[in-house]
């Protein structure tokens, strides 16, 4: 994430030495939803979906009929709260 002059967060996409590109993002401490970008142990990079319980939307992986991944807001409280969204 990166913060323009409003204040906002929003996603930045950045490129790694392999040149793979991939969603970073950081948390600004106010206890907002925000992205996080964890390794498993194959060095794979995931964004994890994190909330703070109040109640708001947060991503989840979805599949469209093309069989095309990508993400969809959904309400706090669905089973799928805790998956790992890879990137």
């Amino acid at each position: 994430c990166v913060q323009d002059g409003s204040g906002e967060l929003f996603l930045r996409c950045v490129q790694d030495g392999s040149g793979e590109l991939f969603l970073q993002c950081v948390q600004d401490g106010s206890g907002e939803l925000f992205l996080q970008c964890v390794q498993d142990g194959s060095e794979e990079l995931f964004l994890r979906c994190v909330q703070d319980g109040s109640g708001e939307l947060f991503l989840r992986c979805v599949q469209d009929g093309s069989g095309e991944l990508f993400l969809r807001c959904v309400q706090d409280g669905s089973p799928d709260a805790k998956r790992f969204l890879a990137v």
